[in-house]
């Protein structure tokens, strides 16, 4: 089994048993998220294919009911968020480089007005470049925080939602197709 990287987009709250990074954390507990994120599957089942007692398997799912990062469908169980195999991230790439081209394309031809609004504010008197920002001015607050904002308005996505200890939007992603820890992204 592939290592799984997990994100969220929002606030997780505080540590402790409804923090998703800290449920999913176990190694054991990614199993099981890779098994059911295949297919739906009974607590025995997912005990006989991941090796391990019923006990266990029942202790990590009702952590995971509890922190609502699975759902129950009579006697099986499912992710309640997106894991992305590998597969499935080769078949978005093609998706996520024609749009990331595309947002280059707009911040290209919007450049000038980023530099004036860079110029009215006060760290340009603090010997702070545009180069120094162009990441925090460009990607983390038009991107990041007005580009979601932005998109949520006409319901083209939700970028957070109530969840038990927060209110976030979280994901995983099987492997090493995308390193989250080499490629950490402003507020995630």
């Amino acid at each position: 089994m592939s290592r799984i990287e997990f994100t969220l987009c929002g606030d997780s709250g505080p540590p402790g048993d409804l923090n998703p990074y800290e449920v999913t954390e176990p190694r054991a507990c990614q199993e099981i998220l890779s098994l059911i994120n295949q297919q739906p599957r009974a607590l025995e089942e997912i005990a006989a294919t991941a090796k391990l007692s019923p006990e266990e398997v029942g202790k990590y799912l009702k952590a995971l009911l509890k922190a609502g990062l699975v759902k129950q469908l009579d006697d099986r169980y499912k992710p309640s968020f997106a894991i992305f195999t590998l597969q499935d991230q080769e078949r978005l790439k093609p998706l996520i480089d024609e749009l990331s081209r595309s947002f280059a394309k707009t911040v290209q031809e919007n450049m000038n007005i980023v530099r004036r609004a860079y110029k009215r504010c006060n760290f340009s008197d603090h010997g702070f470049s545009f180069d120094d920002l162009a990441y925090i001015l460009v990607g983390a607050y038009t991107f990041d925080y007005g580009g979601l904002e932005a998109l949520s308005q006409p319901d083209l996505l939700i970028y957070t939602k109530e969840m038990p200890g927060g209110r976030y939007v979280f994901t995983g992603l099987e492997g090493e197709l995308l390193n989250l820890d080499a490629n950490w992204q402003w507020g995630h």
